[in-house]
Parts: structure tokens; sequence; C-alpha cells
């Protein structure tokens, strides 16, 4: 009969080796698992880090209202148009170096211009502005829409929407279509839906949005044409869920600044076409710096046609709470 062995004994060495193998193959396991998430995380904390000492710089005008005159048929800009652009690129190209460049709609005057009279304004306003060194954007306001259809105002502005999206670094900058429901101050639920996609899926980027028309109802005056109230008060509230930065806007020609909500809501007036006569605000542009959790935008302006040199004004500022407006 045949006496089965028992297998040897595993001695201690042999025993601390399997052990030793175990434990490294779970951590190996635990890493693997976690990796993605821990890889996040230390993205995250470098781009916060990242953001908290980048400086983004925007160049803006609005409300430029620009047609061109008719000279012996020669039709040229006005000359103080002309001085103004030389004096904002060269501010722009030569001083202030933006990332970027923005007008915020009303590029063109457009009433009474429908068509190849405000193609071409706009084409002889464009050129002018080729002069800057850095990219230059579009936002379509309710003088393009009266001057241009859409699609003449996509293939001018070299864009395959009303609204879109574009990445400066960290920082994405959003330019909104605040007319698309012609002729109502409103935007059409897709645009919406897509905007909201959009800030979703935003994280640590600094965000600043463009729209022509003014979300702070009161800055209209009282029979004025305005956008929707709904919808204002419906963006408000997404901007301040997700976080925006700041708010630009033009079309009332007025001057104003408010924190709603932790976002910056500045109204700027524009060239010329001040609503308020009282309370001029002349050849106004704007440089925009934006660093960790500030916003500051710096104003350029004339109080008077005869004046030759510009006024500064820091919005916001103490001089800013005190300055008419």
């Amino acid at each position: 009969m045949k006496i089965l062995e028992r297998p040897p004994k595993l001695n201690k060495l042999k025993l601390f080796i399997i052990l030793i193998f175990l434990i490294f193959s779970g951590i190996s396991i635990f890493l693997s698992l976690n990796y993605l998430k821990i890889n996040d995380l230390i993205i995250n904390y470098k781009e916060k880090k990242y953001l908290e000492t980048k400086e983004f710089k925007i160049g803006l005008v609005t409300d430029l209202h620009v047609k061109r005159r008719s000279e012996k048929n020669n039709y040229e800009l006005e000359p103080e148009m002309n001085d103004f652009i030389f004096k904002f690129t060269d501010k722009m190209n030569n001083h202030f170096v933006p990332d970027m460049v923005i007008e915020n709609g009303d590029f063109i005057e457009g009433t009474r211009r429908e068509g190849e009279k405000s193609e071409a304004d706009w084409l002889k306003l464009e050129s002018e502005f080729s002069k800057l060194e850095m990219p230059f954007f579009h936002v379509i306001g309710n003088h393009e829409y009266r001057g241009l259809t859409k699609d003449q105002w996509k293939k001018l502005s070299n864009n395959k929407n009303t609204f879109y999206t574009f990445d400066v670094d960290r920082m994405r900058v959003i330019v909104l279509d605040g007319e698309e429901k012609a002729p109502e101050f409103e935007m059409k639920n897709k645009q919406l839906v897509w905007l909201e996609e959009i800030l979703k899926n935003t994280k640590n980027y600094k965000i600043i949005i463009f729209i022509h028309f003014p979300l702070p109802d009161y800055v209209y005056s009282k029979n004025a044409k305005r956008f929707s109230p709904e919808q204002a008060q419906t963006l408000r509230e997404m901007f301040s869920k997700y976080s925006v930065d700041a708010v630009f806007s033009g079309h009332v020609e007025k001057l104003y600044y408010e924190n709603i909500g932790g976002v910056n809501y500045y109204v700027l007036p524009g060239f010329k076409k001040s609503e308020n006569k009282d309370v001029p605000w002349l050849e106004c542009y704007y440089e925009i710096v934006i660093k960790n959790d500030q916003v500051k935008t710096k104003m350029y302006y004339k109080k008077n046609e005869n004046e030759t040199e510009y006024k500064e004004l820091f919005i916001p500022s103490e001089d800013y709470y005190n300055i008419e407006k």
C-alpha cells in the first residue's frame, strides 16, 4: 500500500515573499483604478495655480455705427472715425498688446442701408481694423440685423454661426446672439441649451461673455425696446451658477457697472451716439485685464468733440462711482 506524502511546509521566507507580492499587487490595482482620479486632481490643482498668476487682456470697442460718406463719389469713412481707428489700433499694437480685440455689435449703421451698402460699409471698416496685430472678433448687434442677413454677417465675420465660443489659453470667450428671434431681442431655445452645455463643461477657465444687449433691465430707457426680461433673468441665474467672470454689453449708449450674483456686468457706451445727451461719452474704447478673481476695465473717452486727449476711467473705482453717468 502506497503512503501519500504530505506536501512540504512553506517556510517563513516563502510566506513573507507571497505576502509582499499580494500587498504590492493590491497597491498596483488600487493605483490603477484610481489613476485617472488622482491625475485629474493633480491637473486641477495645477490649472488653478496657473489661473491665479495668468493675466488675460482684451481690447474692446462697441457701437461704432459706421457708414461711409460720399465725397465726389469716393466713399470713405468720416475723418474722426479714421483718426479714432488709427489711435485705437496703435494703442492695441504698441502699448496695451492684448490677447485679442473684440467689437461688441453695431459695427455698422445698417439703418436704411440694407444689402450692398451695409456690406461695403463693413468691408471698408474691416480693412481699417485689419491693422490690428492680434485676433479680432465680432458680436452681432441690432444694426447688423437691419443692414445684413444672417448669412451675410456670418460670411463677413468669418463665423459659422451668430453665436460661438473660443479659447484664449485658459480663458473661454462666449459670444451670444441677443436678437436671434429678430426683430425681438431674444435668444432661441437652441442657443440657450448650447450655452448651458458650454458652461457646464467649462472647468478651470476664466469665462467672459459678450452680448450686444444689456441683461440688467433697468439700464433701458422707459419706453425703449429691451432684451427679454424673463430671458435676462434666466441668463443671470445661469451665469451665477457656472461662475462666469464678466458679461460685456453695449447698445444703450450708457455707462453702467454692477456685480450681480458674483458676476461683473458692464454696459458700455460706444463711439458717438450717446443716448443721454446731458452726459456725453465720445470715442470710447476699453482695455480689460482679467487676473485671479479680478476683472479690471479701463475706459478711454472724450467729453466733447473739441478735446484732443482722452480721459481715463477705471470701472469700477471711486472715480467711477463719483462721476456723473
